[in-house]
């Protein structure tokens, strides 16, 4: 199964933070790095979860990059973009309905490569695009 992958699921494994949604993100790196599902994520993920670490919680550069190192090194985790025509949708996107762009632009990922979004986010559901909390 090919799931793409959200900053939440990250944010979840790495930060440890929630008794409930920690353990469902730790399952999914755990599934990747078994092979049984391919993890995909994009650069603005991963620059929302840097973003996210450094401001909201404090944490050092240097666990920062060395967290996010051995996370990217799971050899079935690979990243995907979108080209220009994507691009455009995804802006009609944020000026119709009220999600944040990035949200828009892992729509039009999932979208072009047939990927099952996992997020604990709810904003999805406004984008109409199919998401998922557990595997």
């Amino acid at each position: 199964m090919n799931y793409f992958l959200d900053a939440n699921i990250f944010l979840r494994y790495i930060t440890n933070d929630s008794k409930y949604l920690s353990p469902k993100a730790e399952k999914v790196f755990q599934a990747i790095g078994k092979r049984e599902i391919n993890g995909f994520a994009n650069i603005l993920v991963l620059h929302e979860v840097i973003y996210t670490l450094e401001h909201a919680y404090n944490t050092k550069r240097n666990i920062i990059v060395e967290k996010i190192s051995k996370l990217i090194k799971l050899s079935n985790l690979d990243f995907l973009d979108i080209d220009k025509i994507q691009f455009l949708e995804s802006l009609r996107d944020y000026e119709r309905i009220k999600v944040d762009f990035p949200d828009c632009i892992y729509k039009q990922i999932a979208k072009k490569d047939k990927l099952k979004i996992l997020s604990f986010d709810k904003d999805f559901q406004r984008i109409n695009i199919q998401t998922t909390t557990d595997l």
